[in-house]
């Protein structure tokens, strides 16, 4: 996962899916699924693959999140 990756990430807990855009933070927009690579999931997610699980203490503590796709455009 690196800048302009489009992720899909699902949080062991909840069983919640996430798709979204890692990008600069002038093009962050969550509601067009745009987060930034500074946010607490953007920094946590930078450089884990497919396949992976991350875990990474966020603001409402710590998460545990499997992550589903990765799509990196040239």
């Amino acid at each position: 996962i690196r800048l302009n990756s489009m992720v899909e990430v699902e949080e062991k807990l909840t069983g919640r899916q996430f798709k979204f855009k890692i990008v600069l933070p002038s093009e962050a927009n969550i509601g067009k699924q745009k987060v930034s690579v500074f946010a607490p999931l953007g920094v946590a997610l930078m450089g884990y693959r497919k396949g992976q699980w991350v875990n990474w203490e966020m603001p409402s503590g710590q998460k545990e999140f499997f992550v589903r796709n990765v799509v990196n455009k040239a």
